[in-house]
């Protein structure tokens, strides 16, 4: 009896489907608009990796903001 499938974590691992895909990309690009760098209409024709790259960006800078009026406060 092969013991090795139920210990085996890599293929207990539920699947990256499309529709969370899809869902984290519309997530994203309403972080976008949110923060005020673009609309989402402008969002919608980004690819996926500068869309990403964007929020990662985005957010780090807000929080460097953040942090900067905390000290001047």
């Amino acid at each position: 009896m092969a013991t090795s499938i139920y210990r085996n974590k890599n293929m207990r691992r539920p699947k990256k489907t499309p529709g969370k895909r899809r869902q984290r990309m519309k997530n994203q690009r309403r972080r976008l608009a949110a923060l005020g760098i673009m609309s989402e209409e402008q969002a919608a024709k980004l690819s996926i990796q500068e869309l990403r790259q964007k929020v990662i960006k985005a957010e780090q800078e807000a929080a460097r903001a953040q942090g900067k009026e905390s000290r001047n406060s």
